[in-house]
């Protein structure tokens, strides 16, 4: 009961400030007035309805409002304006809530006010993490997520992929030298919206911030797994020039992701070389027997030759202008200038 008054009285301040605004004369033209009582109504009716309803229509009226993709940018800028003094008491109804469903309506719109509101206590992503292990259960798809990201535009996701890095770093620091490998539930939990996000920047772009967040909670290794055949090249590209900045160990990571990429959607000329980086044999033998037509076969030889490969592991070859080319014979003769 007594946060129930507390509640009230946090409404009856938002009036009160509205008054204030009034007296001191500050410029409110008719539509942020309409805005402002119409913010005031739903509020309200929200008080009213969490714990009640079961349908929420006051708190799913407010998340319409806010949506990107139901609103236009000017109504959404001119909503969040006039939140501020709403927006500690719906998070103070959103914290002594009990029922799950009003939780993760009130997390969902919250999330995205806490965006402004509340930077200093990283509600925007505290909030979507409820909201995110609310719908992960056998009914809700990784589609279902995705589009409850999308729905707030991509200012939101970028702001959620941001935190969820100064986060997982903070995370990082915080464990002991002896507990470097370990993930605990806060970082698990951040990995998995990481995840949604990343899927999210792939499907509406910029598909490279999807490299960028994963590789900064060491999940490169997952990159090849969301990537469709209409963005390979240029993630490979970026994984492979991000490598050369990284250390040795790393590096790798990021050569073997885009390996594997390629193998899934390239050529064995596309992934020969970065085989020959990683310096692994095996790879490189099933690079070259991938190679189908006899130019690709003569590349990939020139390209052996010029690394300097121990040619002898190819074994024999009936082709003896192919052989000739492994060992760099025609080299200068094929040679484009």
């Amino acid at each position: 009961m007594a946060d129930e008054e507390k509640v009230k009285l946090d409404s009856k301040s938002a009036k009160a400030n509205l008054e204030q605004k009034k007296q001191q004369g500050e410029d409110l033209s008719e539509e942020d007035v309409i805005v402002i009582q119409e913010l005031e109504r739903i509020v309200s009716s929200i008080q009213q309805e969490v714990g009640k309803s079961n349908e929420l229509p006051a708190t799913k009226e407010l998340r319409d409002l806010l949506m990107i993709s139901k609103s236009s940018m000017a109504s959404v800028t001119k909503h969040l304006k006039f939140l501020k003094p709403h927006y500690g008491p719906l998070v103070q109804l959103l914290k002594t809530s009990t029922r799950p469903t009003d939780k993760y309506l009130l997390a969902d719109v919250l999330s995205f006010v806490g965006m402004i509101y509340g930077r200093d206590s990283k509600d925007a992503l505290n909030f979507r993490l409820m909201v995110n292990e609310y719908r992960k259960n056998p009914s809700a798809d990784q589609s279902d997520l995705i589009e409850a990201i999308s729905a707030y535009g991509h200012e939101y996701a970028r702001y959620l992929a941001l935190e969820i890095k100064q986060s997982y770093a903070e995370n990082q620091d915080s464990e002991g030298e002896e507990d470097l490998m370990k993930v605990d539930d806060t970082s698990e939990k951040l990995i998995d919206l990481a995840r949604v996000i990343a899927q999210f920047f792939i499907l509406k772009g910029p598909d490279l911030d999807a490299i960028d967040l994963l590789s900064e909670v060491n999940c490169v290794r997952e990159i090849p797994n969301i990537i469709s055949a209409d963005i390979y090249d240029r993630v490979c590209k970026y994984l492979v020039s991000c490598s050369q900045t990284l250390p040795h160990e790393d590096a790798v990571v990021f050569l073997e992701a885009a390996h594997n990429i390629y193998t899934r959607y390239g050529t064995p000329l596309d992934r020969l070389p970065l085989s020959l980086k990683l310096g692994d044999n095996e790879r490189v033998l099933k690079d070259f027997g991938d190679c189908q037509t006899s130019a690709e076969r003569k590349q990939a030889a020139f390209l052996l030759s010029r690394q300097r490969f121990d040619i002898t592991q190819l074994g024999k070859h009936d082709d003896e202008f192919l052989s000739m080319c492994l060992q760099g014979t025609y080299l200068s003769d094929y040679y484009l200038r």
